[in-house]
């Protein structure tokens, strides 16, 4: 229902760190909270349910969850900090074939993360979400998530601890990234809380005995709950039933647990019986460990945002009316559910006068989703707002009445409005993807439209396979935007553009771009767009 108004909303709105837009912040939320339903980013599809082994049938016997977790591990223990080198970088892409990197895990994870590296967010980013997301699929601690981490270009020193090296060169090298013996022991407990050592890859450790037609891999588990992420790797290390090949193998010289664990005289291990210690102590740890970065890498927090718009996507049709569309997601832990709630838009003008107001639709079954990370049901608020283009659109302002009586609450983003930039804007139905005959290449042609400029330009970010690693980097390419015609009598007009890129569901779905245009000297930038929205791609585990 659109109302047009003649006065400006004064209100106390609530307060929050995050600003919108803020693409870093509001990418990698995305990805922690967004992981089932309606607006999905898809993240954890890869470990969810927690015993899911993502790249291949179940039968082999292996945990993607636990995958996960090691990789992380990995790439962190070449750390130096003293040095400022090493930590959580992705540099563990270029050492797979390292005998300490021993095992499918890392290659399994490394693919299984690549579509998701973008302008935004890093694969370096994506090594340290995994461990949290995993976690909170397996019914583990919810670890606070930081992110900003930059992806290493070559690989690290050598260093991560093996099963057969002895005690004091594994507490040397926990040392130098940065543990005391006693979080080195703790950190290996968290670590072994999930999963299995399998013969497959480590056959000095275990037997070809537990290879059969349902563990084809061989693998023997760290405790007896396997889909749980719990202390009983602990409490059954003390009581002496732990199923651990690293404290129980035939070969004495590969059980590096044992030796760790027993070297303070089990004082540590001792310390973590009571379970919520334990998930206590592993928050802490990991925390640690997916926080050491290497020197100069500032990273950020990312919280869960109570209130996010998503999809913001103004358009102009071929007709020339323009339209506002997107969602408001409200988060199940900040806002009951409530079927009296009325969430309305009001917009300003782009001179800065009032435009109007907009009742959005409420939360139905195909728009509400739910979150792993602990912040319960996601619903979304959806909205198509009809906007005036010769007096456009600035920004906006959410109202929230919950129905009670009471003022509506007003979200203005820090008190400025939600900005929208309305000199260019992505024509989604006017935008083409086609796959070429020669079958390696697809043609892009990009349409924009855009208000009277000077120039227009499209700035690709492409997926490009790495030799040597999983880890995608990213070519730039930057395509000029030729104006075609007029889109009716709304002052914009239509402009495209065409690219070829690599034909691979991989490489298109996953390029972004932004849309410049320069009008008397200044550039507007429509950033951040996906060819997903046009081509999406959703994981999908393999056999059962």
């Amino acid at each position: 229902m659109l109302l047009l108004v003649s006065c400006l909303f004064l209100h106390l709105y609530p307060a929050f760190a995050y600003l919108y837009p803020d693409r870093l912040y509001e990418e990698l939320e995305h990805l922690l909270v967004d992981t089932n339903g309606y607006n999905s980013g898809h993240f954890a599809v890869g470990v969810t349910p927690c015993t899911l082994y993502f790249q291949g049938p179940q039968t082999t016997g292996r945990q993607t969850s636990a995958q996960w977790m090691r990789v992380a591990f990995h790439d962190f223990s070449t750390a130096n900090v003293a040095a400022g080198t090493g930590g959580i970088d992705a540099s563990i892409g270029f050492e797979t074939t390292r005998p300490e990197n021993s095992g499918i895990a890392m290659n399994d994870s490394l693919s299984y993360w690549a579509p998701f590296v973008n302008t935004y967010a890093s694969m370096a980013d994506m090594v340290a979400l995994g461990s949290t997301v995993a976690s909170a699929a397996c019914g583990g601690p919810i670890f606070p998530f930081k992110g900003g981490r930059i992806s290493a270009t070559q690989a690290g020193e050598f260093g991560v601890p093996e099963p057969d090296e002895e005690l004091q060169p594994t507490l040397e090298r926990f040392a130098g990234a940065g543990f005391s013996q006693t979080r080195a022991i703790q950190l290996t407990a968290c670590g072994h809380t999930i999963g299995s050592v399998h013969h497959a890859g480590f056959p000095l450790i275990v037997d070809t005995s537990v290879v059969t037609p349902n563990n084809t891999q061989g693998g023997i588990h760290f405790d007896d709950t396997v889909a749980v992420f719990d202390n009983h790797v602990v409490t059954e290390y003390i009581d002496g039933t732990t199923p651990n090949p690293l404290v129980t193998s035939f070969n004495v010289s590969q059980r590096s647990d044992l030796r760790l664990f027993s070297s303070d005289n089990n004082a540590t291990m001792q310390g973590l019986q009571d379970a919520a210690t334990f998930a206590s102590v592993c928050t802490d740890v990991f925390t640690q460990m997916l926080n050491t970065v290497p020197s100069g890498v500032s990273l950020r927090d990312i919280t869960p945002i109570p209130l996010k718009p998503v999809n913001i996507q103004l358009g102009v049709s071929s007709a020339g009316t323009a339209t506002l569309t997107g969602a408001i997601r409200f988060l199940g832990t900040s806002f009951a559910s409530n079927s009296k709630r009325k969430v309305t838009i009001a917009w300003t003008t782009r001179t800065g006068f009032p435009g109007g107001i907009f009742l959005t639709s409420p939360p139905s079954s195909s728009t509400t989703g739910s979150s792993i990370y602990a912040v319960g049901s996601t619903f979304y608020h959806t909205f198509s707002i009809p906007i005036n283009p010769k007096v456009g659109i600035s920004t906006f302002t959410i109202f929230v009445d919950e129905g009670n009586g009471k003022p509506p609450a007003v979200y203005a983003n820090g008190g400025k409005g939600y900005p929208i930039q309305d000199t260019v804007a992505w024509l989604q139905d006017l935008t083409t993807i086609s796959a070429n005959s020669d079958g390696i290449s697809t043609s892009v042609t990009v349409a924009a439209a855009v208000s009277t400029a000077s120039s227009v330009s499209a700035v690709f970010s492409i997926p490009t396979p790495v030799i040597g690693t999983q880890n995608p980097s990213l070519t730039g390419s930057t395509i000029p935007l030729a104006s075609a015609s007029p889109l009716g009598s709304s002052g914009y007009s239509i402009y495209t553009g065409s690219i070829q890129i690599p034909s691979n569901t991989f490489t298109v779905s996953r390029t972004t771009f932004d849309l410049e245009a320069v009008v008397g000297g200044k550039t507007y930038v429509d950033d951040f767009r996906k060819l997903a929205v046009l081509d999406p791609w959703v994981p999908i585990p393999g056999p059962s």
